[in-house]
């Protein structure tokens, strides 16, 4: 049985918070993608012109140990 993921997105400014589970950071990127552009790739203006975060860590870990990777709006994309 394969990992399961917890992508968690979070927008301060606008109030928003998204949890995805997913099963690799491929499926969260595409979750994320989908969340904050228009249908034509676009960003959408909301989120252009606030911060926002997307974190990704293990669901269900054998450790207590929290590995997560984050991506934010200020990342340079």
């Amino acid at each position: 049985m394969g990992k399961t993921l917890k992508a968690v997105f979070v927008c301060e400014a606008l109030g928003e918070r998204m949890v995805w589970w997913v099963s690799n950071k491929q499926q969260a990127q595409r979750h994320l993608h989908h969340h904050i552009n228009k249908d034509n790739g676009q960003r959408l203006a909301k989120y252009r012109k606030h911060e926002w975060t997307l974190t990704i860590e293990e669901a269900f870990g054998e450790t207590t140990e929290v590995h997560y990777d984050a991506v934010s709006s200020w990342g340079g994309k």
